[in-house]
């Protein structure tokens, strides 16, 4: 097994100068796996987010949920904040191949300095908030036992075989390794305003 695995190996190491026109992200991830080293690896995280259809509306939620929490809070106060939970994105084949073959599935997480001014009495709500938000994600580079991945390049199909993928690891040719990124976003509104809808919060910076 370990000479074969030794065969594959080198294959897919010729192959990944190729890999990398289409899919930078993946080839990237693909051979630190194979480079052996496990050391961890730092990605883009404002640009997987932002080409994933759920991983942008997770992150909206995320401010969202930070934006309701902060309005709990005592005025005139500053406060460091962090989500209590942490969601799970799962980057989409059809939104970006590059992002789900290099992250898939990921944990994901909102924390922030929050300052808070104003008053709110029974008659009045003249409240301002100032959240410094930063969205944080992590996950573990490895592959799953049984599961198989089909893609197409330019026409052609090719399938990754996480079976065999994962057999580099337990015959010392590779090891896993963690992923992970942040990026920040300041958000400045007041008492009975609306935070902007996913796209424009990843866009902009408010």
């Amino acid at each position: 097994m370990f000479l074969l695995c030794l065969y594959f190996k080198s294959r897919i190491l010729e192959f990944l100068p190729l890999l990398s026109i289409s899919l930078p992200n993946a080839s990237k991830h693909m051979r630190h796996y194979l480079d052996n080293s496990g050391s961890d690896i730092s990605i883009d995280a404002l640009d997987m987010v932002k080409k994933s259809v759920n991983g942008s509306k997770l992150f909206a939620s995320e401010a969202q949920a930070a934006k309701t929490f902060a309005e709990s809070l005592d005025p005139r106060k500053e406060y460091d904040i962090t989500s209590s939970l942490h969601v799970t994105p799962m980057n989409e084949q059809e939104s970006s191949l590059d992002w789900f073959l290099a992250v898939g599935g990921y944990s994901a997480w909102g924390k922030g300095h929050l300052m808070t001014g104003g008053y709110k009495t029974p008659y009045s709500d003249k409240r301002c908030f100032n959240l410094e938000f930063e969205y944080k994600v992590k996950d573990l580079y490895n592959f799953d036992e049984g599961k198989k991945v089909d893609f197409s390049i330019a026409g052609q199909k090719n399938t990754i075989d996480d079976e065999i993928m994962r057999e580099f690891a337990i015959q010392g040719l590779a090891k896993t390794f963690f992923m992970s990124g942040s990026f920040k976003r300041t958000f400045e509104w007041k008492s009975g305003e609306n935070i902007y809808p996913a796209r424009t919060l990843l866009n902009g910076n408010k």
